[in-house]
């Protein structure tokens, strides 16, 4: 101070606060860029894991999509003999697949309770977020519901009460491929199913109460079948917003 140096000193001072500061700010954007690189990853892995169930579901679906096309079709077949179609050869309706049985639906959705149990923000893409959750919290919940709880969308034992009625079983069995997915990447289960035969054509064309429990199992099998349409649609449409996001986000 006696030379008069305290500006020289001041100006020291100053200029080793700011680097500090700089020093500072560096290893906090350092740490920043890190944490994003971090949360970015993450946000991939569980769009891929995300995007990985809903291609299974499709597998799942398709597979018992195959199965109610046979049996609305056959379910159709019969419903048109008890209506006295004259031109319709009995030997031409697989009864046992007018049957059917009651589908069971699992979707794959570990990685999305993944999700709802960490930050329901990692996904950045507010509007894919809610085209996902909208894809589990409505159209996998609803086929859930009406394939696997409710007995009114199941109408096999309905039908089976008057199958037993009306119907003799064959000594005879037919392979029923029951999952064919078309693709290369696929689970075959192969069951051999006894067929059935009707024992009085007349008294089945006469029973009025089976008619109407017929007609009601092709409406309802009908329906869920367009539904299932309606999800393998939004399966495919929903994996493309992923991949698009995906690549998005591999690139920054």
């Amino acid at each position: 101070m006696e030379q008069n140096k305290t500006g020289k000193y001041l100006k020291y001072a100053i200029g080793e606060i700011i680097l500090v500061v700089i020093g500072i700010l560096i290893a906090l954007s350092i740490n920043n860029r890190n944490e994003e690189r971090k949360t970015r990853q993450f946000e991939i892995t569980i769009l891929e894991n995300i995007q990985e169930d809903i291609l299974a579901d499709k597998l799942d679906l398709v597979s018992n999509l195959q199965y109610q096309k046979e049996m609305i079709s056959n379910e159709q077949l019969l419903l048109n003999l008890l209506l006295n179609n004259q031109t319709l050869s009995l030997d031409s309706i697989d009864y046992a697949n007018a049957l059917g049985i009651d589908l069971i639906t699992a979707f794959h959705n570990a990685s999305f309770n993944n999700l709802q149990n960490n930050d329901i923000g990692l996904i950045s893409n507010n509007n894919l977020y809610k085209k996902i959750t909208r894809y589990y919290d409505y159209y996998s919940a609803t086929t859930i519901e009406a394939e696997n709880k409710n007995n009114y969308a199941n109408t096999y034992d309905e039908k089976f009460a008057f199958f037993k009625k009306h119907f003799k079983v064959n000594d005879i069995k037919r392979a029923v491929p029951f999952i064919d997915t078309g693709s290369d990447d696929k689970f075959k289960l192969v069951f051999e199913r006894y067929t059935f035969s009707i024992r009085n054509i007349a008294l089945l064309k006469a029973d009025e109460e089976f008619k109407v429990v017929l007609a009601e199992s092709l409406f309802i099998n009908s329906f869920k079948h367009d539904f299932y349409v309606q999800i393998l649609d939004k399966i495919v449409e929903l994996n493309d917003n992923i991949e698009d996001e995906l690549i998005l986000l591999r690139k920054k």
